[in-house]
């Protein structure tokens, strides 16, 4: 039953989206997202470990922000160890009922001056970071680590990746720049910079794409639920 309840609120969550967001092919979404949850394996095949959920709080750094609620990563390094074992029955619950905390949906964004001898009042001139709940971020990490094999990349992405960086593609330029120059060839190069791309992208395609990658369902139900409890907060001057 609690499957049925899952689709239906999933394929409403994604039935709204394609209507916000003016897509041509909301139906052709639902029906592959309804076709594979006969194809994947069960919620519990997915189920978070408390050696992994422990892996994941250890690695966790010292001194940031906290969200919403106040919770920091001191707070949970530092709490009794069976802070682990209630973490991971939450996560698990996450993953079976395709249901988060709305305050995993909450960020509190800082803005942050790019350039101070420029004109400060410009809203071009900062950049927003968003500070969320560590128990969302640890959660998040936990994902990460056991969906890992469907959330890569392709090999020429360079930046937002582990153990690598935008250097490795300016460094791969130069040295192929420096090739056919070297040998009496010109080189023309063409650049791309998408205007917020972050801020525009289509959560529908990324659900659409998950979906096409074979995503266990588990894990599609619970990023629609989360996406569609996205709010945010400024936080000025401290307040």
């Amino acid at each position: 039953m609690y499957q049925l309840l899952l689709v239906y609120q999933t394929t409403t969550i994604l039935s709204i989206s394609c209507q916000n967001e003016n897509s041509d092919e909301p139906s052709s979404v639902i029906s592959q997202f309804t076709d594979i949850m006969d194809k994947t394996a069960t919620v519990s095949d997915w189920f978070f470990n408390i050696k992994k959920v422990e892996k994941v709080v250890g690695s966790l750094k010292f001194g940031k922000a906290s969200g919403a609620d106040g919770i920091t990563t001191e707070h949970l390094r530092y709490a009794h160890p069976s802070i682990v074992f209630h973490l991971k029955s939450v996560f698990n619950l996450i993953l079976l009922h395709g249901y988060v905390p709305n305050d995993f949906g909450r960020g509190i964004i800082v803005p942050l001056v790019k350039d101070r001898h420029d004109d400060c009042g410009n809203l071009d001139n900062y950049r927003g970071i968003t500070v969320s709940s560590i128990i969302s971020k640890v959660f998040e990490l936990c994902v990460c680590d056991k969906f890992g094999e469907f959330l890569s990349s392709h090999a020429l992405q360079f930046g937002y990746k582990k153990n690598t960086g935008c250097q490795n593609a300016v460094f791969t330029l130069q040295k192929t720049v420096n090739y056919f120059t070297q040998r009496g060839s010109t080189v023309f190069v063409s650049c791309l910079d998408a205007s917020k791309a972050f801020d525009r992208i289509s959560h529908v395609k990324l659900f659409e794409k998950l979906i096409k990658r074979q995503v266990p369902s588990c894990l599609i139900c619970v990023l629609c639920n989360w996406y569609s409890k996205l709010y945010s907060c400024v936080r000025w001057n401290g307040t």
